[in-house]
């Protein structure tokens, strides 16, 4: 991500602090934003509520009932309302093999990602390997790098 062209930068702290989406005190005033803000709107709330219903149904065990939702709330349409919502050309990564980040809330789970850090690294590299076999190089096999001085210039 690069912050700076984020328009609505400050929504992202907003966002953290509502964060936990499944207690309604954090769905409510975020719904309301959604509606209120600029580059938001129905269209953009529409999208938000379809995401917490498809969740909540998941939660209960009702799958079919939750996928029948998410059809509703392809990849692309999501990324369009967070798009005009954050004012940013904002796109989904989707990977197979998983590892593209880890998140930490406090220090206790630093502390475990710190003890296990290379086991877990160790642990998605051999997911990857096997999935993918060995990385393959985009550069020559050999490159040589010259600096040039600024009188070469």
């Amino acid at each position: 991500m690069k912050p700076a062209l984020i328009r609505h930068r400050s929504l992202i702290g907003e966002m953290y602090e509502h964060r936990y989406q499944q207690e309604i005190g954090h769905i409510i005033p975020l719904a309301w934003q959604m509606i209120t803000r600029e580059g938001g709107g129905f269209s953009v709330l529409w999208c938000y509520v379809l995401i917490h219903l498809a969740g909540w149904f998941d939660r209960r065990k009702l799958p079919r009932l939750a996928d029948q939702i998410r059809r509703g709330l392809a990849m692309k349409r999501v990324s369009g309302c967070v798009s005009s919502v954050l004012a940013t050309d904002f796109r989904f990564v989707v990977t197979e093999v998983g590892g593209c980040a880890v998140d930490v809330d406090d220090e206790e789970q630093y502390r475990a990602v710190e003890a296990r850090y290379d086991e877990w690294r160790a642990d998605q590299d051999a997911k990857a390997l096997d999935m993918y076999g060995p990385p393959q190089s985009v550069l020559p096999a050999r490159v040589t790098v010259r600096l040039i001085s600024d009188e070469e210039r």
